[in-house]
């Protein structure tokens, strides 16, 4: 008897715990890729990687960030992974810790004007090889991948819901 008492009191006291107050706010890091300019580079080294006879190239550089909280300020930047030149754009990882403290990393490349470029060399390749087939297919392609966006923003919009089964 005395036993199932204590067993019930010691289970209502673990099932309203959480509600005293011992709840905990989760705090994340903060962190955008932002897009920068490599100014200068300060310093550039060969370093032996540890536990291996090969070596590696690292850089200082300094960067100016494009985008995001550090728009405009030039920062310094450790880069180890590819080798950098005044004037590349890239894009930098900054990650602001729970502490405060600030990281930047290199990130990749800007790649757009390359990728645009292929696009655009696709679509003449595209005409070439098959005339205006390939034109049609490409349109019906647009109209398709049209078609699949707009049903997919239907389902997150009232109004686009409503507008999509006036249609249907």
């Amino acid at each position: 008897m005395l036993r199932g008492l204590f067993s019930s009191i010691a289970l209502a006291a673990v099932s309203f715990l959480p509600l005293i107050g011992i709840a905990q706010t989760v705090h994340q890091d903060f962190k955008e890729t932002v897009p920068a300019e490599v100014l200068e580079i300060v310093h550039e080294e060969e370093r032996e990687v540890t536990g291996t006879d090969t070596t590696s190239s690292v850089q200082d550089v300094r960067v100016l960030i494009g985008d995001g909280e550090k728009a405009g300020e030039v920062v310094p930047l450790q880069v180890e992974v590819v080798k950098l030149k005044v004037g590349d754009d890239i894009f930098v990882n900054r990650v602001v810790s729970i502490d405060g403290d600030e990281y930047i990393t290199f990130s990749t490349f800007e790649r757009r004007p390359t990728l645009v470029m292929m696009g655009v060399l696709f679509v003449v390749m595209l005409l070439f090889i098959s005339r205006w087939q390939g034109v049609r297919a490409r349109l019906c392609v647009v109209v398709i991948i049209g078609a699949i966006l707009f049903v997919l923003v239907a389902g997150s919009c009232q109004c686009s819901t409503s507008l999509f089964k006036a249609v249907a």
